[in-house]
């Protein structure tokens, strides 16, 4: 099997060594593209397999135009489309095939990329994506501290392939082995018997009939007793498992369903009536979907590229009016997440930031304006730092006052008039990403609302 990319300079084989994408001389494969940077990707060898990672470029390395994270190795797939700037290649697997034009096993090669396409074409990434996953420009939002770098991904291992069966050795019977012919001896002419002979031969066959029938019958009996036994031994083994395999299902469903109990009960009282649950770590229709709102291994996950921009992905299972809103966030790379309440339409709603540096922020868009609780985000003591840290967030809306709780403490509370008008009295509730200068990945895990009784 041979792995390629084929692009400005035809075809260039994969091998084991690592091969480096960029303008400057150092890297492997040199690019004279403007919009490729001076260390812009890598396509590292993973046995049977090839993946591309990008390096921080600044324009951003795509597959199939989808971006990828910055340092996680994603995995190529034949006929995947790799695109480093405005320059393209064609990743391709073939068996058997033929000497190839080129092979990258350590030399450099250059490639002058094709013209940048026309503005508004394939590769601009633009503002708002799809028809339900939303961005939105960020102003005065000021304040906050420098976000901690990402930390780096490991994608899940492909699947090991089970060897073929062997084919199991057939041994033929052994052959018959040929016997001498038998020699014929013709009967003797029948004796005369004796008549008291034959009666007591008679009344010895009888004896032995006799003896034969009543054997025969105890033998009878002791089969049937023994197979007795032993049905009711593995009657009582089936049984035996039975229960046990029933007692561990029963366990194992009980522990289920405490924890699906313990992960549903509130702690914001009068809100205890569950409304909403989804563990977000199955697709589900109710939840939008797209390239920056989707399921993964992590649970669902918000993405942003664009800086100063604030991304936001609908529940549309229903409007909430008077809720407490909860979910598990951890901020993969970048710099906040949060909470999406009270969501009208795309320039009406109200949002809660929570960031990684430890810091946090409530506001509202009001006919497309921006209302912020502060000029700059609020450092809290309750929020975990750091990416890959989780964070119990959550929200309650009572008449026109908001408190904010992350994990477990009322770290803040607000009042708006605008919650008890009739326009902001209920709405959709959603979770968003927010970059503020940094590529922001967020994931949900546990998401739910609970209503007054």
């Amino acid at each position: 099997m041979e792995a390629a990319l084929v692009g400005p300079l035809g075809r260039i084989t994969l091998g084991s060594t690592k091969v480096t994408i960029g303008r400057t001389q150092d890297n492997t494969l040199v690019l004279s593209d403007p919009r490729v940077s001076s260390n812009h990707a890598e396509i590292r060898s993973e046995g049977a397999y090839f993946s591309v990672v990008d390096l921080g470029s600044t324009n951003g390395t795509f597959v199939n135009e989808q971006q990828v994270y910055s340092n996680a190795p994603r995995l190529l797939q034949p006929g995947d489309m790799l695109r480093v700037g405005d320059t393209k290649f064609t990743f391709e697997v073939t068996t058997n095939a033929p000497q190839p034009a080129s092979y990258l096993g350590g030399s450099t090669m250059r490639a002058t990329p094709p013209p940048p396409p026309p503005p508004g074409s394939a590769g601009v990434t633009p503002n708002f994506v799809g028809n339900t996953s939303y961005g939105m420009d960020k102003m005065n939002y000021g304040g906050y501290l420098e976000a901690v770098p990402a930390s780096s991904y490991t994608p899940p291992q492909q699947p090991s392939y089970m060897s073929e069966t062997q084919v199991p050795t057939y041994i033929p019977t052994a052959s018959r082995q040929a016997g001498q012919q038998p020699s014929y001896t013709p009967p003797s002419p029948p004796q005369k018997r004796s008549p008291v002979r034959a009666i007591i031969l008679a009344a010895i066959a009888l004896v032995i009939i006799v003896g034969g029938i009543g054997g025969f019958f105890v033998v009878q009996h002791n089969t049937y007793v023994y197979n007795t036994n032993l049905t009711a031994t593995a009657q009582s083994q089936v049984n035996s498992l039975a229960t046990s395999t029933a007692q561990a299902i029963a366990q194992q469903t009980a522990q289920a369903v405490a924890t699906v109990n313990a992960e549903k009960h509130s702690n914001y009282p009068p809100f205890t009536n569950v409304a909403l649950f989804d563990t977000l770590t199955s697709p589900t229709s109710t939840w939008d979907s797209s390239s920056i709102c989707q399921f993964g291994s992590s649970g669902y996950t918000v993405s942003i590229q664009q800086a100063h921009t604030l991304q936001y992905c609908l529940n549309n299972s229903g409007q909430f009016g008077e809720i407490a809103y909860q979910v598990t966030m951890t901020v993969q790379q970048g710099d906040c997440g949060g909470l999406v309440f009270r969501y009208v339409d795309t320039r009406d709603l109200y949002f809660m930031d929570v960031c990684q540096d430890g810091s946090y922020d409530i506001g509202d868009y009001a006919n497309g304006t921006e209302n912020l609780r502060y000029s700059s985000t609020q450092p809290s003591s309750a929020i975990i730092q750091g990416t890959g840290k989780q964070n119990v967030i959550a929200i309650t809306v009572q008449g026109n006052t908001v408190n904010v709780f992350i994990n477990g403490h009322n770290v803040d509370s607000i009042t708006s008039q605008a919650l008890t008008t009739s326009f902001f009295s209920q709405g959709q509730v959603g979770l968003l990403a927010d970059n503020l200068g940094d590529p922001t990945v967020v994931s949900y895990t546990n998401a739910l609302v609970w209503t007054a009784q």
